[in-house]
């Protein structure tokens, strides 16, 4: 591959290169790289913080009270499920998006599993955004 400056050709990373370049694809938010975020949980349904821009740095804020002891959760983004057990190692066990593409007309298709046995299929991004 051509490097960035147009300079000479680079090889593919490898060895601690490799590694911290996977750190940052897989755990970078719109910050960057950010320190203590990754030990929080996700899951779209409990998400009680949200991590916001500010001319500081970064903040994380709380949605709702938070008694003592509870777990703080927040969300790494609606994605698809294979999304995310190939960027993060887990599937949800909802809300759960499956996304595919028909080979023949290359139209696009999802559904998403809910609690209590409830699909959307092929839901909006108004449905998506209330999750």
């Amino acid at each position: 591959a051509a490097a960035c400056d147009g300079g000479a050709p680079v090889g593919a990373p490898e060895g601690a290169a490799l590694r911290a370049l996977v750190s940052f694809v897989t755990r970078a938010s719109a910050a960057g790289m950010v320190p203590v975020y990754d030990l929080f949980n996700h899951h779209n349904g409990r998400r009680n913080v949200k991590l916001t821009l500010a001319g500081d740095g970064v903040r994380l804020v709380a949605l709702e009270d938070i008694p003592e002891g509870d777990e703080i959760y927040l969300s790494y983004g609606i994605k698809a499920a294979s999304t995310m057990f190939r960027d993060y190692g887990f599937v949800e066990p909802w809300p759960q998006i499956w996304t595919w593409t028909d080979d023949g007309s290359g139209d696009r298709y999802s559904f998403v599993l809910f609690p209590g046995g409830v699909v959307a299929i092929n839901p909006t991004e108004v449905i998506l955004k209330e999750m």
